[in-house]
């Protein structure tokens, strides 16, 4: 197995310019389009650490992606929309969201799980009352 060391390390530096690039441009955009409205909702939104959670799952859930919900919190801090004590509290949402996205359903009872997003497959849990 032959490694290119250099290659590696070029393509890796390059790959993280890019992303610091787009987020750097998200930010810009986001201020340049939204402006103080943005920042209104978002403040009501992520007011207290508990809402903040509740705003990470909530986009996590419109995303279907937690490094989505990451990346765009990571834009709007660089952008001033958020803090940094709000922007833990979406993330820690995101995570929360992505590790136990089991939806549950009685069924002749018994409990169950269906879709757990961890594994990314779909597939039924049966669990004990």
């Amino acid at each position: 197995m032959d490694v290119n060391l250099q290659a590696m390390i070029f393509e890796f530096v390059g790959g993280l310019g890019i992303f610091l690039l787009g987020i750097k441009y998200l930010g810009e955009g986001l201020q340049k389009t939204a402006g103080d409205r943005l920042q209104s909702i978002l403040d009501k939104t992520t007011s207290n650490p508990f809402m903040g959670v509740l705003a990470g799952i909530f986009v996590t859930i419109l995303l279907q992606t937690s490094t989505g919900t990451t990346v765009l919190t990571i834009g709007l801090v660089n952008a001033g929309f958020m803090t940094l004590r709000q922007s833990i509290g979406v993330i820690m949402g995101g995570k929360y969201w992505y590790n136990n996205d089991c939806f549950y359903y009685w069924y002749r009872d018994k409990r169950i799980c269906l879709a757990n997003s961890s594994s990314r497959s779909t597939y039924a849990i049966f669990l004990k009352k």
